[in-house]
């Protein structure tokens, strides 16, 4: 988003106008990046795409719990990011990050893991992942993602409808009034919760997050029954809450997932 500016300036010997554009995109986004135990992986994946495709990082945030904090400050040092003091566990941070910005903030989320965002069309990096993510926000007030997984098959039609929106990569205008309540599903419940405010959901299909889920060594450092466990009961209480909104599908690993009955906007 450019915005034209105009100058006049005068004095005894000279005056004129003088224009220039200036993106206040970068000024008013912020992105914000919850992390755990990742040091190392930080700085080998999510920075890095950052910086690659020219962030400034003065807008970035990256959201540590108090224990974590003076393993990340040489990392903040290194990088000029900044480092802020959250909540203990994902969901308490994501609460957190939704309570730290201002009302009407535009947030991008985006994990500590995700390595490069990949053109479905043609299976390579974005050119420019800072003119998607402007023009996603020039798109809707409300919230937007990508694909979650590197699929070719996933490539189709951008729409807007109920979605699923990968906390991994996606933003919103920032709603104070928005609570998370469901760990490890807190990013269907974040879709629900705005479908049930009548918010829009955007989601752009011809690009896609990659990153490796459960792999990735740190976060939340569960093996994976324990894992499969809890995000087991997680999505059934999903599934309770909003019956209206998804179904539950269970794949060959025993992992279940909600589902969303309908890619239209539901009424309310």
């Amino acid at each position: 988003m450019k915005t034209l500016l105009t100058f006049n300036y005068g004095d005894f010997k000279s005056s004129g106008t003088i224009t220039i554009y200036y993106n206040i995109f970068n000024y008013y986004m912020k992105i914000a990046i919850p992390s755990h135990n990742r040091c190392e992986l930080i700085q080998t994946h999510t920075l890095p795409l950052l910086q690659k495709y020219n962030f400034d990082f003065d807008s970035v945030f990256v959201f540590v719990s108090k224990s974590q904090l003076s393993k990340y400050l040489p990392i903040k040092k290194k990088w000029g990011f900044n480092l802020v003091e959250g909540k203990d566990g994902i969901l308490n941070q994501r609460n957190f990050i939704i309570e730290y910005f201002e009302e009407g903030e535009q947030i991008v989320e985006i994990d500590d893991d995700v390595k490069d965002i990949i053109d479905l069309s043609c299976l390579k990096p974005i050119i420019d992942l800072k003119l998607l993510v402007e023009s996603l926000f020039e798109k809707t007030n409300g919230l937007w993602g990508i694909n979650g997984a590197v699929n070719p098959r996933s490539f189709r039609k951008s729409a807007f409808g109920s979605y699923f929106i990968c906390n991994t990569f996606c933003g919103y205008t920032n709603d104070k009034s928005i609570i998370l309540t469901i760990p490890e599903k807190e990013d269907y419940e974040r879709c629900a919760i705005f479908l049930d405010k009548n918010k829009e959901i955007y989601k752009n299909r011809q690009y896609a997050i990659k990153t490796k889920y459960w792999k990735n060594e740190g976060g939340i450092d569960y093996d994976f029954e324990t894992r499969k466990k809890v995000n087991n009961e997680c999505a059934n209480i999903l599934f309770n809450k909003y019956p209206h909104y998804f179904y539950l599908n269970t794949q060959k690993n025993g992992i279940v997932n909600p589902v969303f009955r309908s890619s239209h906007l539901s009424e309310k």
